[in-house]
């Protein structure tokens, strides 16, 4: 089943809204350097009307929460956020 980040990223809890953290920081510059780019950073959003209106049928959207910082327990979860977080760094650098 295809996965996608989604933007802007968001929190559980209110982490990101009530704090200037890094992530918000880095998220907000995402944000605006894609829309310079002429890039859409919340096309996922829209993915599976897009995908009923191209005559797809049984369409399922499913959520996910990904932790991305190294405090998830469990042997699984913890290399599933290694990966995540590997792939956001190389996203990173790729942006910048």
């Amino acid at each position: 089943m295809p996965k996608e980040a989604q933007f802007p990223l968001r929190c559980a809890d209110d982490t990101l809204a009530r704090a200037k953290s890094a992530y918000h920081v880095w998220n907000d510059g995402i944000m605006e350097g894609a829309r310079l780019a002429g890039i859409n950073p919340c096309a996922s959003i829209s993915f599976a009307d897009q995908m009923k209106n191209a005559g797809f049928i049984n369409v399922k959207e499913e959520g996910a929460l990904w932790a991305i910082g190294p405090w998830p327990k469990g042997q699984r979860r913890s290399r599933s956020v290694d990966t995540l977080r590997q792939t956001y760094y190389k996203a990173c650098r790729a942006l910048a």
